[in-house]
């Protein structure tokens, strides 16, 4: 990274970072300054590039800009990219609140956002204080291609204000061996905004979940795979992951444990399995409705009342 680019923090690095990324050609890996800070008023705009490491080296990227503003993301990965690395850094989003962390009309700024592109790995980072989810997957704005093979690992998210990962176009994403706390809404969350969007393959395994739903706005969900009526979603799996929930109460004062919503018609080929909380919670935790082949086996969840799991209007289930 050229010394012209400033890493201490106290002045808009976004401009200087935009034009130095622009200048290296693809198969380049960028190295940000060890210790150094980036401050961005508005995000890293990546467009059209191919084998490009983005290596932190430990800096932190702080945001500067709007939380209603996508492309004020630190990372904004924008159509037609491919073999994208993004590891190392500490990203910390702009938002102050650190109570109920969603505020409604500021869920725009995201960690790292995902537009169109393949081939995404975001590994080894530290992802804090969003507006809005930590990470955030979709499709080509054009032809409404999913963005595909998207690999998320060993990152930790905190004070996130909507999602830790959300997917409204994403295939073959797998999200495994991160840690998830302070979430404001739902940890994982599959939510096509309209009909045409896909995502299908995607995987959630091996993670650590602390607390979630904190919002007072919306209920939150370890696990939700709803949005828009006609999309479609198939092949999830969730599985082997950890969640300490909130044994005092999320939203509307609930205890949240595994709770589990995938209600839009029509899922299919969902497999929840070998998840764990010793967060006791009010049954039914788990509700499938409308999904053709649904396995749910090996789950703990204590149960204050009721049973585990409800469904409805649901083909080829395996449970017990």
């Amino acid at each position: 990274m050229p010394s012209s680019v400033d890493a201490s923090g106290s002045s808009d690095a976004s401009a200087a970072l935009n034009s130095f990324i622009g200048s290296v050609p693809d198969g380049s890996t960028i190295v940000f300054r060890a210790g150094g800070t980036y401050r961005l008023d508005h995000g890293i705009l990546v467009t059209n590039r191919h084998n490009l490491v983005f290596e932190g080296n430990g800096a932190t990227l702080r945001a500067n800009g709007s939380g209603s503003t996508l492309r004020d993301s630190p990372f904004a990965i924008d159509q037609g990219n491919s073999y994208i690395t993004i590891r190392n850094f500490t990203i910390t989003g702009n938002n102050p609140n650190t109570t109920t962390l969603y505020t409604a009309g500021q869920e725009g700024q995201y960690g790292v956002g995902v537009w169109g592109s393949t081939n995404v790995e975001i590994a080894n980072n530290t992802i804090s204080h969003t507006w809005g989810d930590g990470i955030y997957v979709s499709g080509n704005d054009t032809t409404h291609a999913s963005s595909d093979s998207v690999w998320v690992h060993d990152n930790a998210f905190s004070y996130i204000g909507r999602s830790g990962i959300a997917l409204t176009a994403g295939s073959h994403v797998t999200v495994e061996h991160n840690s998830f706390d302070r979430v404001g809404i739902h940890v994982f969350n599959i939510e096509p905004d309209t009909a045409y969007q896909v995502n299908t393959f995607d995987t959630f395994q091996n993670n650590t979940v602390g607390s979630y739903s904190v919002s007072t706005s919306y209920v939150g969900y370890f696990f939700a795979a709803d949005g828009a009526a006609g999309s479609t979603t198939h092949d999830v799996t969730v599985t082997g992951n950890t969640v300490a929930g909130n044994p005092h109460g999320g939203y509307g004062g609930y205890p949240r444990g595994l709770d589990t919503t995938v209600q839009v018609a029509r899922r299919a080929n969902i497999t929840f399995t070998n998840n764990s909380t010793a967060t006791a919670a009010a049954g039914p935790v788990l509700a499938f409705d409308h999904v053709d082949g649904v396995t749910v086996t090996g789950n703990t969840q204590p149960l204050s009342s009721g049973v585990l799991a409800k469904f409805t209007d649901c083909t080829g289930v395996v449970h017990h």
